[in-house]
């Protein structure tokens, strides 16, 4: 698959996805789960694809990327999780109430389809359904940090072009009445799409 998330960097999520998961996670996700790191790395491969298709499908409309959105808001998911993931996946209280976030937004992205996939893969790879399904929640909840992230970076980009402006226009009024207005206009538009650029970079594949 292409980039899904356009902007300044461009971003792979299958690569991005993998990457975030290192050995290292898995181990502490296998760890968790009590499964073989080899079956818990099988599984997110499995997944990774699945999520993104589900979350393609379920951004096709304007109604369900709004929700995609309010999902990533509410969860307030903004690529922090990431930075700790291996220390969440160390302590048992943690890692489910984070693995619960995973899975409330799986079943949201992939609605009926969830039960079904979890069980095949469950099946393929002869792993315990319960830990299927908490390696689904944590690739998903990798996923939308990721996607949060960067959404959360075009809005710190759009906040300090706009303070840019600002600053000039009180060091040169002359230069301001110029080019100012465009300037901020065009960075108001900038932060009004930027709520809504990841789930239009999806909708499109």
């Amino acid at each position: 698959l292409a980039p899904v998330v356009q902007g300044a960097d461009s971003m792979n999520l299958l690569t991005a996805i993998a990457d975030t998961l290192s050995p290292r996670v898995v181990y502490r996700a296998s760890m968790l789960l009590r499964e073989h790191e080899r079956n818990t790395w099988m599984a997110i491969e499995q997944f990774i694809p699945t999520v993104l298709a589900a979350a393609i499908q379920f951004t096709h409309t304007e109604e369900g990327a709004a929700a995609f959105l309010a999902m990533l808001d509410s969860g307030h998911l903004e690529g922090k999780i990431i930075s700790e993931l291996e220390g969440l996946l160390s302590n048992r209280i943690a890692a489910f109430a984070m693995l619960n976030i995973g899975e409330r937004a799986a079943a949201k992205l992939m609605g009926d389809q969830m039960e079904p996939v979890i069980l095949a893969v469950a099946g393929e790879i002869q792993i315990d359904e319960s830990a299927t399904r908490e390696i689904l929640a944590l690739t998903t909840v990798v996923f939308l940090e990721l996607l949060g992230r960067e959404r959360a970076a075009k809005r710190a980009r759009c906040v300090r072009a706009m303070q840019t402006a600002r600053s000039s226009s009180r060091t040169s009024p002359t230069a301001t009445a110029r080019s100012s207005p465009a300037s901020a206009a065009s960075c108001r538009k900038m932060c009004r799409s930027a709520s809504a650029s990841t789930s239009t970079a999806i909708s499109r594949r």
